[in-house]
Parts: structure tokens; C-alpha cells; sequence
């Protein structure tokens, strides 16, 4: 097919302009019938063709999508169960144990000593030790009493063993009596302002009467403590006497904030997760309405009975085995579930993503190609109308000479296109290749759409495969990122009070990356017994990278300093270590101090951080400011300078990273330096967990839902003498 100016050489209007010469009237209605039917036939299968292969993708998309998530989100989720297993199994073998050898002293009382246990000390404060503590109504002096109080003091060893080497936060055995003996490093809090010791009423716990009414090892829903109002599952057992008289019920704290905080954090991009017991109660969830809210253990929300047979169904599979991945409509949404059982405490861990969510790439698909195939339609129906009026302008021109022509080449035009429409009839399901076959070069404009109808199925394979490509990748860098995270939070000190058997200070520090993974971090270490060492640092950049160099950084820091001598001393080496093949030129600001902990005396150097807070004991927070020393890994050879200080009896100490300052809120205001000061300078101060958790708080408040843009890191150090 040639074009000349203006004219179509070799088209279908020349075909048309030879037929007309040499047919007849009768002939040439007959053809023109003929052929709008052929057309319309044509178009009513491309646009059953075009339904058919959008059929054939969104079927290829959704099945490419649901084996994805049955590939990941099982796996996630039976990890997580497993996780959640392991940590509770611990703690009810412990238990187990403390309830064995409390039923053999009360089995064998005329054996064993008497041995003599105090009440909360608040001298003790931040040291394990045994505590005795009484209900309302009970009386110490009795005889009976006092003799249960002795036989309960062989106790006390077993109890604090216990809770200094598992994950318990405490452990308890309490009497039928009215008495209860604890274990833990916080005797502070079980003593009242007057200095008096705080009733605790044992019998009336949910603990208590859950391992009374069981008469078996029991778990409780998530229950806040009676001291501390943190949240968190108690396991306790039942302790009887040879006569099966019930003696007393051994309990143990399980806090579980940060299990509750990596629920609350899962509610994102469509999915979220949730856990439940055996009485189908929703015990973690980052919902806070709907069926899927978490409510009060004394209220029967059984969520299996909420009409909902699938997810009913789900729960009760998912109390004793994997379910693998299953849909579930609650209130005209669908969501794709899978849940795995955490035997140990009876609960099951359920993953749900939202269709909506699942069925993204899909959309996206469909819509591409019907924009494409729109367009196509429209110029192949452009090109059929304007060939049918060139014809017909023509014919009546021509008409007289119709005859002959007109039946020939009618079949020569038409045969094409039942070819064609005959082809593509046969596009559906996963068949979506279009063959050129020999009857379409025609040299016209049914070879264009040929070619036209080609190139739209290898495109429509190209946009499957491609979108399969990325959402299988995507999900593998997700998974990256997610053990990335975890690694680094677990490079970072977590365990507080990081020295329980230290009393001359209290410590506490967080971290917040800003992505996934970030550049900030902080460290303390004792150099031997009577220097701590603290680290507050930030590498520059973000992501990955960050936090590959900072891991580099810490390690370093830590070697040398363990290695001794000065901050300014280990400082320097570790600048010219991390100098060497430095070619991303990544740098990190630090602030180093090592403290003399029987004197308070300290030596601090500052390599480009931010300014050290101090706040005296009879004063409040203020800013120190000295001369900074260039940032690590900036230039070889660097001499840092070095700052005294001196801590005096109830002095504390506070440093943190530029994220705490120029964290912006919606109105791009920056919470800044004195914003951190006010929050700092509050009446009540508290501990050290109480400051960097006001200070955090205050962060979140000021930017009132802005995004975050950098890690907000913060440590705290009080010194007691």
C-alpha cells in the first residue's frame, strides 16, 4: 500500500474503484450488504476478544498474586506463632518449676527451715531481692502466719534465680493465706508515698482465680500489672498439699509492650495482624473498633460468634494447626487470612490483607489494556467508516460498470476478514497469541490490523510477565528489610536496667530509625568496674548504607575503647580506621564519654554531635556547650578535643541525636531545642525510661501525624553516688 499526495495507491478504496467499473446495481447492494455485516461482525469479535484476554490476565494476575501471598504471609505468620510459642513456653517451664518445690515444702513443712524474708526496701531499689507482702485483713503476728511466712522464705533463692536468668519481668507465689512473695529489682514501687507497703490482694486476681478455677497451668488474656499498669500475660499454677488441699498459686509477669507495639505497627498498606486465645477473644490487635477491637478480659467477646462462618472456621483451624491462606468477607470486604496456633498459651496469630490490596496490580492491568485496546478500537473503526464513505462515493459513480468486478473482488476483500475474525475468536482463556497468517498481507488497511491486533498480545504478555516480575521482587526486598530491621535492633542494647547489680546509676536509651533500617545508634559498656562508657552517635545518610557504616562505627568504637585510654585517644583511632577505603564518604558525628562511677568525674569528647543536657540536682535540664571537634571519618590524623565533667549525687545526664530537634511537623516547624527542654523540665522527672519516654511522647505530639523524617535516638544517665 502506497500513498501518493493525497491518494491511497493499492488500498481499499482502489480495490473498491476497480470493483464498481465492472458491476451492476444489484451485485453492488448485495456486496455493500454484505460487507457492513462482515464489519460489524469484525467488531463485535475484537471487542469479545478484548474481553476475553482481560478475563485471561486478571485470572494469570490473581492466581500469580494469591501464590505470592501464600508463599510469604504463611510463612510470616507461623514464624510469628512460633516466636510467640517459644517465649511463652519458657516462661510456663519456669513456673512449673517454682510450683514443684513450693508443693514439696508444703508437703514436708517440719523439714525446712524457717528463714526470714523482708518486706519491700526501697534501698533495694534496681537490685533483685526477695519481698513479702501481705492482703488487706492479714495479720503478720499471728502464729500460724508467721510460721507460712518462714516456710515461704526458702523460697526466696529459687525466686530471684529464676526470675535474674529467664524473661520473666517477676515471679511470685502467693498463699491462700493472704501472703505473697515476689521476685524482681522494683521493691520501689510495691511501697506507698507515706512509706508504707501496698496491700496486694492475690486472691482476687484474674491469675489467681483463672490457676484456681483450672486447676492447671493458666494463661491470662493481656491484663495490666497492679504496680507499674504495664501490659502484659501472667502464667500461673496451682500449688496443692499431698491431701490436695489447695496452698498457694505461683505466678509470673510476661510484659509484652513491644509484642503489642509490632501488632499495633502491622496495620499498613492493606494488611494487618491479630491474635486470639482459645476462647476466641481478641487479645492483640491494632484495631481499635469492629470486630477485630481488642476488649476487656471480663467481657465474653467471642468473635467466632459474630456471624461470621469463615472466620470462625479460620480461628478454630487456626487454634490447633497452619491454615494456609483463606478468603474471609466480614461486612462486604473480603480479606485473605492465614493463621498458625501458639500451642504453649493457647492462642492463634492471624495475617490479613485486604482484596483490595491483593487485587492492585491487577487493576492496574486491566486498565492498560482496556486504554489500549480503546485506542485501537478507535482507529480500526476511524479507518472502517472512512473506507465505507470513499466506497460509496465511488460506487455511485461507477455503477453502471459493477457487474463482474463487483462479485470477484468482494470475496477477495471479505475472505481476510473472516479469516480474521475466525483468529481472533480463538483468543481466550491463556491462549493470547495472535498469528499473522498469509491471507492478511494484503497491503492494506487489514494488514494494519493485523499487525495492530499482533502487537496487542505481545504487549499483553510483556505487562504480565513484567507485573509478576515486580511483585515478586518487591516482596523479596520487603523480607529483606524486615530481617535488616531486625538485626539492627538487635546490635543495640535492650535489656534495662542494663546492670541490675550496679546502684550508683540508672540508664536507659531508645532508638526510632526513620526507614526500615537507619544510621543512628547509641551504646554503654563498663571498661572495668568503675568506668562506663556511653555512646550517642549519627552516620550520615539514611537507609541501607547508614546502617551498614554504622555497624562498622560501633564495633570500632566499642574494640578500641575496651583497649583503653581517653575518648579523645580512642576518637582519633577509630576516625583514622573508618578513613580507609572510605569512598561513599560517609561520616559520623559521636559523642563519647567515659565516666568514673565512684567519683561522678567524667571525660567527654565531641566529634560534630549535638550538645550534651545536663540537669543538676536541685536544678533543671540546661544545655552544655563547648567546642565541637570535626565529625569522624572526615580527614586522617584528626586530634579531638576532650571536655571534663563531674556528676554529683542525683545529677542527670541526657544526650540524643538531631532527629529529637529538628523533628518538623505538618506546618514544617522544627520542635527544636527549647521544645525538648520544656518537655524535659517537668515537675515530676521520674526515671530514666519515664524522661526518654516523655521526650518521645512530646515528639509525636508536636508533629501530629507529619512523616519522620530522621532517627530519633536518646539516652538517659542518673547518677545516685
Amino acid at each position: 500500500m502506497r500513498k501518493f499526495k493525497n491518494f491511497v495507491i493499492g488500498g481499499i478504496s482502489s480495490k473498491i474503484f476497480n470493483l464498481v467499473a465492472g458491476t451492476v446495481l444489484l451485485i453492488l447492494t448485495v456486496y455493500t450488504v454484505a460487507l457492513g455485516i462482515q464489519s460489524k461482525k469484525l467488531s463485535e469479535l475484537v471487542k469479545d476478544a478484548n474481553e476475553a484476554q482481560i478475563e485471561s490476565m486478571t485470572g494469570i494476575s490473581d492466581a500469580t498474586m494469591e501464590t505470592i501471598i501464600d508463599e510469604n504471609l504463611c510463612k510470616t505468620t507461623e514464624l510469628d506463632a512460633e516466636i510467640a510459642d517459644r517465649y511463652f513456653s519458657s516462661a510456663k517451664a519456669a513456673v512449673l518449676m517454682v510450683a514443684d518445690y513450693t508443693a514439696k515444702l508444703y508437703d514436708s513443712p517440719d523439714i525446712n527451715h524457717r528463714i526470714v524474708v523482708k518486706t519491700p526496701d526501697l534501698c533495694q531499689k534496681g537490685t533483685t531481692c526477695a519481698q513479702l507482702i501481705y492482703d488487706d485483713g492479714v495479720d503478720p503476728t499471728d502464729y500460724d502466719i508467721a510460721d507460712e511466712v518462714g516456710l515461704l522464705g526458702n523460697l526466696a533463692d529459687m525466686l530471684t534465680s529464676v526470675y535474674e536468668r529467664s524473661i520473666l519481668d517477676a515471679c511470685y507465689v502467693s498463699t491462700e493465706t493472704g501472703v505473697t512473695l515476689f521476685a524482681d529489682a522494683r521493691p520501689e514501687i510495691k511501697v506507698a508515698d507515706d512509706g508504707s507497703v501496698i496491700k496486694y490482694p492475690a486472691r482476687s486476681r484474674p491469675w489467681y482465680s483463672g490457676a484456681v478455677e483450672k486447676k492447671d497451668v493458666y494463661f491470662t488474656d493481656i491484663i495490666p500489672d497492679k504496680y507499674t499498669g504495664e501490659y502484659g500475660v501472667v502464667v500461673s499454677c496451682p500449688v496443692y498439699d499431698h491431701n490436695g488441699e489447695l496452698k498457694a498459686v505461683v505466678g509470673a509477669d510476661l510484659f509484652v509492650d513491644s509484642m503489642i507495639q509490632a501488632v499495633n505497627e502491622s496495620d499498613k498498606n492493606g494488611g494487618f495482624i491479630f491474635a486470639v486465645n482459645e476462647n476466641g477473644h481478641v487479645i492483640m490487635s491494632p484495631k481499635t473498633v469492629g470486630i477485630f477491637a481488642v476488649h476487656a478480659q471480663d467481657e465474653d467477646v467471642d468473635i467466632r460468634k459474630a456471624g461470621y462462618s469463615d472466620l470462625a472456621e479460620l480461628i478454630d483451624e487456626a487454634l490447633t494447626k497452619p491454615t494456609g491462606i483463606k478468603k474471609v468477607e466480614i461486612d462486604d470486604t473480603v480479606y485473605y487470612m492465614c493463621g498458625a496456633p501458639s500451642p504453649t498459651v493457647g492462642w492463634a496469630v492471624i495475617s490479613a490483607v485486604d482484596n483490595d490490596t491483593v487485587s492492585l496490580p491487577t487493576s492496574m492491568l486491566e486498565k492498560n489494556y482496556r486504554e489500549i485496546a480503546d485506542e485501537s478500537a478507535t482507529v480500526y473503526n476511524d479507518n472502517i467508516e472512512k473506507t465505507r464513505i470513499s466506497m460509496l462515493l465511488i460506487l455511485a459513480l461507477v455503477v453502471i460498470i459493477a457487474v463482474a468486478n463487483g462479485h470477484i473482488l468482494s470475496k477477495k476483500i471479505v475472505r481476510p476478514l473472516n479469516v480474521m475474525a475466525d483468529s481472533v475468536s480463538k483468543i481466550q482463556g491463556g491462549e493470547l497469541d495472535f498469528v499473522k497468517e498469509k491471507a492478511y498481507y494484503t497491503a492494506d488497511e487489514i494488514e494494519v490490523l493485523a499487525d495492530a491486533f499482533l502487537g496487542l498480545t505481545n504487549r499483553t504478555k510483556s505487562y504480565i510477565n513484567e507485573i509478576t516480575h515486580i511483585t515478586a521482587e518487591k516482596e523479596r526486598i520487603s523480607a529483606e528489610l524486615n530481617i535488616a530491621t531486625q538485626i539492627q535492633a538487635d546490635m543495640l542494647p535492650r535489656i534495662f536496667p542494663p546492670f541490675p547489680e550496679r546502684s550508683e546509676f540508672d540508664l536507659y536509651a531508645s532508638m526510632k530509625p526513620a526507614k526500615e533500617v537507619g544510621g543512628d545508634f547509641y551504646d554503654f559498656f563498663m571498661t572495668d568496674d568503675n568506668h562506663l562508657a556511653m555512646v550517642m552517635a549519627d552516620v550520615s545518610g539514611k537507609g541501607v548504607p547508614a546502617a551498614l557504616f554504622m555497624v562498622i562505627a560501633k564495633t570500632l568504637i566499642k574494640n578500641r575503647a575496651m583497649m583503653g585510654g581517653t575518648p579523645s585517644e580512642i576518637l582519633a583511632h577509630v576516625n583514622n580506621e573508618l578513613c580507609k577505603g572510605n569512598e561513599s564518604e560517609l561520616f559520623v558525628t559521636v559523642w563519647l564519654a567515659i565516666l568514673e562511677i565512684s567519683t561522678g568525674k567524667g571525660i567527654a569528647s565531641n566529634a560534630g554531635h549535638e550538645h550534651p543536657i545536663l540537669k543538676h540536682v536541685d536544678g533543671e535540664y540546661e544545655v552544655i556547650k563547648y567546642k565541637h571537634s570535626p565529625a569522624v571519618a572526615t580527614m586522617e590524623d584528626m586530634i579531638y578535643r576532650e571536655h571534663e565533667f563531674e556528676l554529683k549525687k542525683g545529677d542527670s545526664l541526657f544526650v540524643y541525636t538531631d532527629g529529637v530537634p529538628e523533628a518538623t511537623n505538618l506546618d514544617n516547624a522544627m520542635f527544636g531545642t527549647e521544645g525538648m527542654l520544656n518537655v524535659l523540665n517537668v515537675k515530676d522527672e521520674g526515671s530514666c525510661r519515664d524522661v526518654c519516654e516523655r521526650v518521645a511522647a512530646g515528639v509525636e505530639e508536636f508533629c501530629e501525624g507529619a512523616e519522620q523524617f530522621d532517627d530519633i535516638t536518646m539516652m538517659c544517665l542518673k547518677y545516685y553516688g
